[in-house]
């Protein structure tokens, strides 16, 4: 398959159809396994099936690539996270599909790469990419508000709940990354987390 693209666009003087999207599912496929700093334009090339030049009609530069990758999988992801507070029908059902969300594999991969994204990528390129998609724990923000108003959770601020939840959620994630006997993040550790969350601590 890598040699067929390569002479596409070899004698057609071309990317081959559909390179971009080849370009940036092989790019985050080895920048989520080896990070920004473990990958070449070079091996991102043969990874996607291209030649270096090919690459490089796309991209002049892999802070570019990876700018564009993150751009791609944060619209995706975004998209889905969106439609998990909208399928459940209460807050319980909509906070556990939110987690859910953020636990799989893709999202897990994705949260990891903005670790890379804030050290390699220069702060104006940084502040024009939030400008363009809200922050995840926003997408909360409404659902909270309406579980409020019919009575599911007490009064409180809706943005400052929603922060308090996204932040409940990702913990568990960070934890599970540094000790090694604690898993990683499942939909039932999301049902467990959201219990806390709705029940509190407290004894009734």
């Amino acid at each position: 398959m890598g040699q067929r693209a390569t002479t596409e666009a070899d004698q057609t003087g071309q990317p081959p159809a559909g390179g971009r999207e080849r370009i940036l599912d092989a790019a985050f496929r080895l920048f989520a396994e080896s990070g920004y700093s473990g990958v070449s334009m070079q091996r991102i090339a043969s990874e996607a099936g291209i030649t270096k030049a090919t690459l490089y009609h796309h991209f002049q530069h892999k802070e570019d690539l990876f700018v564009e990758m993150m751009r791609d999988r944060f619209g995706r992801s975004q998209g889905e996270l969106v439609r998990s507070v909208e399928a459940g029908e209460t807050i319980r059902e909509k906070l556990v599909a939110f987690a859910t969300v953020l636990y799989g594999v893709e999202r897990t991969d994705l949260s990891r790469l903005l670790g890379d994204f804030h050290r390699h990528v220069d702060a104006a390129r940084q502040r024009a990419f939030w400008d363009t998609y809200e922050r995840p724990w926003t997408y909360l923000e409404d659902t909270v508000a309406e579980a409020i108003r019919n009575g599911e959770l007490a009064p409180g601020d809706p943005k400052l709940i929603a922060q308090v939840c996204f932040s409940a959620f990702v913990g568990q994630m960070q934890i599970a990354k540094f000790q090694a006997d604690i898993p990683s993040p499942t939909p039932e550790v999301a049902e467990a987390i959201t219990g806390i969350l709705l029940q509190g601590l407290l004894p009734r």
